[in-house]
Formats: C-alpha cells, structure tokens, sequence
C-alpha cells in the first residue's frame, strides 16, 4: 500500500511523502530530499513522525549550507502514478 502525503513547513513550501506498507509497519521517504524517511509500528505514527523527519532534514541542509530542492509539481498525478 502507497500513500500520499503533503507536509507544510513553516515557508510554507509543500513536498510530498509516499507512505508504504513494511514488514514493521509503515515507511515514509521524500521524493524530492533523498535521505529523508520517517518510520513508525503504525501508520499514525509514521505520519506523526513525517513533520518531524522533514524539519529536522530541511534544518540540516540548511545548517550545512546546501542548496534546498524546489518541491516537484505532483499536482497531475493521477492515484495510479503516485502508486507506481
């Protein structure tokens, strides 16, 4: 199972988590910032940690001085797209 998800950070830039199911629970990862997952035993809990796994992502690039990515257009995604 694939999800979508939306997180808002405080400049208000939007990038989208895909949310899957794993032998442990649940999996997130960000397209668009690789290294940057979330985990949780469910799939509230991953979702509570996504916020969580993107501020603390975003800060490090910032602190380390990298370029930040512009969040992808997923808007025309249709369910199946982002479903793979």
């Amino acid at each position: 199972m694939i999800k979508a998800f939306l997180c808002d950070l405080m400049n208000k830039v939007t990038y989208l988590a895909i949310i899957e199911k794993t032998k442990d629970g649940f999996s997130a990862y960000f397209p668009d910032l690789p290294g940057c997952i979330s985990i949780g035993d469910t799939l509230e809990k991953c979702i509570d940690n996504v916020n969580d796994a993107l501020n603390l992502h975003y800060y490090g690039m910032q602190k380390n001085k990298e370029s930040i990515p512009v969040p992808s257009d997923y808007d025309h995604l249709s369910k199946e797209e982002m479903q793979g």
